[in-house]
């Protein structure tokens, strides 16, 4: 893990000064090293700030070719030995080489076409000195964020969000309709967007190119494609390759000079992940993180029992796997420092929707470990449910392998009864519009976001002056798909990972982690993805394929049970919050200027008397947050064009 830094002028050199201090903003994280270059004529500095946690990584720097040519990246590359194959490169040297080299030695050979070549996890920027000009990738799947902005001092790229205003090229503000859409929470986009104006993400599995003149060009390098490589295996050897890819994604992922950690729950995401990264160990530890890694005793026994059994059954099933527990919950002040600690270290405020990322990053660094392995992204594709394959049928006329499919599914409780879910299949295939109507009113999660929305806080100017409602419809009216593919991309691509995975860096990073995703590994997606769908949901059993290759790294419940017989902690206690207050002091808020302005005070009031949502609380934590930093004039609220 690393953060990068590039600064390009078209006009003026390039301060030190200005570099150095973008570099200033990774301290807070104590790097092992850190290393700074410029071109000839200094138009173009780069910095580098390294965590070791690999061999590898301590090769890393910022490299400079003979061409002159240079790179800082932050990368994890899989296929080193294809690359070098290719590039002629030999294997004395390639031993030598980090992944910032190798990728620099791709883009001599296939300039901006070279992110089609690279396989991992990665984020770099390359100064070209033939052409004056910057050329930066992120990953198919964003797991490794990418910022950049068009800045007094040049065009700026980072991965490290506060590089923009410690170097001063940004000022502090925050777009109004990033700060609506945070109140509103619902049916919004699944990519990652800066609060701050100046400040944009690299797309995932694109590339950037600057020009000398400043001028940015955005392309798509790569796509989830429908692929037919496969079509003469049966399902016997298209399961056995799966199996190969997803033993091979979890084990690239396990390079590492420190301890090892993964996320387990009693799902078969993490349970497969961590079965195989076990197994492939030998007698090296794993460590385990489970829910609040709250340890069981007498006093809270009726809530951890049932949900821990299948996470102790998992724990026998392995020697060389060493949980990790606490004594009680984090409290939720410890919750809230954590989150005003991620602020100032980001150098801006955005909400952590998913307290996990910084909960066990803080557990796993106390601990030294510096590499967590999770689950997530799982059932996006390669762990898939197969919904929808009933679509597919009904499509092709198969109305008897339909019928016996949702029955299947009923007796999975994966379905409605089969008289209502023939009714709903047909009426979505025959009247969509009619359809979508119909489902917006019926209990799910439409009908309770939709009557979320009406009850919402936020004043009617603003929903309209942004078009909320319009876009929660859009969302409802879009969720459904007609085949299990296209439901592979919605959850990829229009749903989204990034977001997620770019929280989930940002906050790891706080305490010198880098997460890794084995279900996001793009040879695995791409073969999971073109798998016939009667393996992903063979004979009614939903995730089928993932399960069959389950075999002998976790129990045999896990691998089978249906998602119903998941057991969740108790009563649901595990969320119960000692320092939270039962309603809202609606008069203290009101004095709040930024409460006053985009909540309405009769709705707040309805609100404070029904127990608010965990959304409706961060939605008002921020306005006040944001507050007390606009009284120092750290930030300001603008409105978007």
């Amino acid at each position: 893990m690393s953060t990068i830094f590039a600064c390009l002028s078209s006009d003026l050199p390039v301060a030190e000064s200005t570099i150095t201090a973008m570099l200033a903003s990774s301290d807070y994280w104590q790097p092992d090293a850190i290393s700074i270059a410029a071109n000839a004529d200094n138009h173009c500095r780069m910095a580098r700030a390294a965590l070791f946690n690999t061999a590898a990584s301590k090769l890393e720097a910022v490299h400079r070719d003979e061409a002159g040519n240079l790179i800082s990246a932050n990368a994890r590359l899989d296929n080193r030995t294809e690359l070098a194959m290719t590039l002629a490169i030999s294997k004395d040297t390639l031993a030598r080489m980090a992944d910032g080299e190798l990728i620099l030695a791709a883009y001599r050979q296939w300039g901006e076409a070279c992110p089609e070549q690279l396989l991992g996890d990665f984020a770099f920027v390359i100064f070209d000195a033939a052409h004056h000009a910057l050329f930066c990738a992120r990953d198919h799947f964003g797991i490794k964020a990418l910022f950049y902005g068009k800045t007094r001092h040049g065009i700026m790229v980072s991965n490290e969000h506060n590089a923009f205003f410690t170097s001063g090229a940004v000022e502090k503000q925050i777009r109004e309709a990033w700060l609506v859409n945070q109140l509103w929470g619902l049916g919004g986009s699944g990519a990652f967007e800066s609060p701050c104006p100046g400040i944009d993400a690299l797309p995932p599995a694109h590339s950037m190119s600057v020009a000398q003149n400043g001028n940015i060009s955005i392309r798509r390098y790569w796509n989830l494609e429908d692929k037919s490589d496969w079509a003469d295996m049966n399902d016997e050897a298209l399961l056995d390759e799966l199996k190969q890819r997803f033993e091979q994604a979890v084990v690239s992922r396990l390079d590492s000079e420190y301890p090892l950690a993964s996320q387990l729950s009693e799902g078969i995401d993490s349970n497969g992940i961590t079965g195989y990264a076990a197994r492939a160990l030998g007698e090296k530890p794993l460590y385990t993180l489970s829910y609040g890694c709250i340890e069981m005793n007498d006093d809270n026994r009726h809530i951890w029992e049932a949900t821990y059994r299948d996470i102790f059954e998992m724990h026998a099933m392995h020697a060389n796997i060493r949980p990790i527990w606490r004594k009680q919950a984090a409290t939720n002040r410890q919750a809230k420092q954590d989150q005003k600690t991620f602020n100032r270290h980001i150098g801006a405020m955005i909400p952590v929707r998913d307290g996990a990322h910084l909960s066990y990053s803080r557990l796993a660094g106390e601990l030294g470990i510096r590499t967590m392995l999770s689950g997530w992204g799982g059932d996006h594709c390669a762990s898939t449910y197969g919904d929808f394959y009933e679509s597919e049928l009904l499509n092709r006329g198969h109305l008897l392998a339909t019928q016996r499919l949702l029955l299947a599914k009923r007796q999975r409780d994966r379905s409605s009864p089969p008289a209502r879910a023939w009714a709903n299949l047909l009426l979505k295939h025959l009247l969509p519009p009619l359809y979508r109507s119909i489902t917006r009113n019926r209990e799910g999660l439409a009908k309770k976001q939709l009557e979320f929305a009406r009850s919402h806080p936020l004043k009617p100017v603003y929903i309209k002056r942004y078009k909320l409602l319009q876009k929660l419809r859009h969302f409802h009216d879009s969720y459904d798909r007609y085949s299990v593919k296209a439901h592979h991309r919605r959850e990829l691509f229009d749903v989204g990972v990034e977001r997620r995975l770019v929280e989930s860096e940002l906050c790891a990073r706080m305490f010198r982690i880098e997460f890794r995703y084995p279900m996001l590994d793009v040879r695995l997606v791409e073969l999971a993805y073109n798998m016939p769908s009667h393996l992903k949901i063979y004979r009614g059993i939903e995730r089928y394929m993932f399960r069959k290759i389950l075999d002998g790294v976790t129990t045999e419940r896990i691998q089978w049970r249906v998602k119903a017989d998941v057991q969740h902690p108790g009563g649901d206690q595990q969320h119960s919050d000692p320092n939270r207050k039962p309603e809202l002091n609606i008069d203290d808020l009101m004095s709040s200027e930024l409460v006053r302005s985009y909540f309405d005070e009769e709705r707040l009031r309805q609100l404070a008397g029904n127990h608010p949502s965990r959304r409706m609380l961060k939605g008002i934590d921020l306005l006040l947050e944001i507050e007390g930093q606009t009284r120092g004039n750290e930030t300001r609220i603008v409105v978007s064009p």
